[in-house]
């Protein structure tokens, strides 16, 4: 049977209604059917990283990276720091992993647009609904529509981008319309702004090249906050090699197209940092972004666009 309602949460609750239980996500329902409860974790989270990295590869390829920088940037996303942070919670690993896939397919809409494309396109989106966390599908909604807008489609690529977006939600129906009638029931409803639980402060960007620049919750050393939660979504780890790598590229732009990775990795930086960017007060002015109380979950689109750079700067150092 489907879990619809458990009663073992307050005075009963709407389970399936709340899209981060991905009870109508494809792939949480085969290895949740196949598999006992711990194998099935244990199988499903590296699953969600493959297709992380196997949807960052794609998209490096799509722009004309090398296949082997293609496979850093794709190791780098999947199973870096930030992402594998997330792992705590399925739904923003596998929500996330559908990103840059949602990006490569925007772009090839855009340059040639068409049913075919704009399918391609809306399965991806479907996907990523049903995946469930939907502060990552509103991030990925406005990325891929600023990155489709940059690149000056004509009104014919409008229209199949349009077609996409609204036959995407209409694929995740089953779930997105049950979520937005438990959130109109929810506090975040009536909140303006919601106070905001976890962001990347200013000296957080310290530990871009160490994680443990502030010590580690699991040694009891953490002292940055009073919450260790914040280790594992508001550090901005990325080791030495893509900041490094991603430097490279910056140094070298050569197109448009560069200009633009280097826009959204600037971006979604300073949208990660909530309260201390003043990028905030505008979404604050939002309807739906404004409601979000995690700004450091824009590092994830911040790791995608990084290993992009990093990959253009790899094949430029070789």
């Amino acid at each position: 049977d489907l879990p619809l309602w458990t009663g073992t949460m307050f005075s009963g609750f709407p389970f399936s209604a709340d899209g981060q239980n991905e009870v109508f996500y494809p792939p949480a329902v085969f290895f949740r059917l196949l598999f006992p409860a711990a194998l099935s974790y244990n199988l499903y989270l590296p699953f969600t990283l493959f297709v992380a990295a196997a949807n960052q590869y794609v998209l490096c390829r799509y722009l004309g990276t090398s296949r082997l920088a293609a496979v850093f940037a794709g190791l780098a996303f999947g199973a870096g720091f930030p992402l594998a942070n997330q792992s705590s919670s399925f739904a923003c690993v596998a929500t996330i992993a559908w990103f840059p896939g949602i990006i490569a397919a925007t772009l090839h809409l855009a340059a040639v647009p068409g049913l075919r494309r704009a399918t391609l396109l809306a399965a991806l989106l479907g996907f990523q609904v049903l995946a469930g966390n939907f502060q990552f599908v509103a991030m990925t909604v406005v990325i891929a529509a600023f990155l489709f807008i940059s690149n000056r489609p004509t009104w014919r690529g409008a229209f199949w981008f349009g077609v996409a977006g609204v036959w995407g939600l209409l694929l995740a129906a089953i779930i997105l319309i049950p979520n937005v009638e438990l959130y109109s029931l929810s506090v975040r409803a009536h909140a303006a702004p919601f106070p905001h639980a976890t962001m990347v402060s200013p000296i957080q960007w310290l530990s871009l090249l160490s994680p443990d620049h502030f010590g580690n919750p699991a040694e009891d050393t953490y002292w940055i906050a009073f919450d260790p939660f914040r280790y594992f979504v508001s550090t901005p780890y990325f080791g030495i090699a893509i900041p490094v790598l991603f430097l490279l590229f910056v140094v070298t732009l050569r197109d448009r197209r560069d200009v633009v990775i280097l826009a959204c990795v600037v971006v979604c930086g300073l949208l990660a940092m909530g309260r201390y960017s003043p990028l905030q007060k505008l979404l604050d002015e939002l309807p739906i972004l404004s409601q979000f109380r995690a700004p450091s979950r824009w590092l994830q689109p911040f790791a995608a666009f990084l290993s992009l750079g990093a990959a253009f700067g790899l094949d430029r150092f070789r």
